[in-house]
């Protein structure tokens, strides 16, 4: 007698007792920064931003929420649509066309442009409010800088993930205002105000 079948037949029984079948999976929700989509009213200078960077809490592909007191809360059924750092490029670059009417590129042009870059400090809940905290740059294509900036911008009722993300749209909303005032005098020739 072979001891093939004998093994396949064992090994088939072993697995049917791991297998569970009427056990239902976790639904996953994707989530997505809310942005409108615009178009570009004036020819330029062309605006460049890159990916932002990111605390390293918030670097994966799940939504991450840190509270007041530096407890992280990752639940593997909450997760973002695209990459964090580029979803929070994109939806800064669509309230900027929509703001200032300039045009906005995520890959680095041939072109004479501008350049923003973005450094994400905070974002958090603290006490049911979204907190979103960043540095900003900008600068031209040689890479001198023309103008800096921060700030904290804070929306409320964001207990649950779909509320923490509607409520961080809201403050990436509030942070293109300020950026789209200190861009509106900057071109890529002198870095000058016009």
């Amino acid at each position: 007698m072979s001891w093939r079948p004998l093994t396949l037949l064992t090994t088939a029984l072993l697995l049917t007792g791991c297998i569970v079948f009427d056990k239902k999976s976790e639904s996953v929700s994707f989530h997505q920064l809310a942005a409108p989509q615009a178009t570009p009213t004036v020819g330029g200078p062309l605006l460049f931003i890159p990916r932002v960077t990111l605390p390293s809490a918030l670097r994966r592909p799940t939504l991450v929420l840190i509270d007041e007191a530096n407890n992280v809360q990752v639940d593997d059924s909450q997760r973002w649509a695209s990459p964090l750092d580029r979803g929070l490029a994109e939806a800064l670059g669509q309230h900027l066309i929509k703001n200032t009417g300039r045009p906005v590129t995520h890959q680095a042009p041939g072109e004479s442009h501008l350049v923003l870059l973005i450094d994400v400090e905070q974002f958090a809940r603290s006490h049911g409010t979204a907190v979103l905290q960043l540095r900003f740059r900008v600068e031209n294509d040689a890479g001198h800088l023309l103008a800096e900036g921060q700030g904290t911008w804070n929306s409320p009722k964001a207990d649950k993930p779909e509320d923490f993300v509607r409520a961080q749209s809201e403050n990436l909303a509030k942070a293109a205002l300020i950026i789209g005032k200190v861009l509106a005098p900057l071109t890529t020739t002198s870095g000058q105000s016009r």
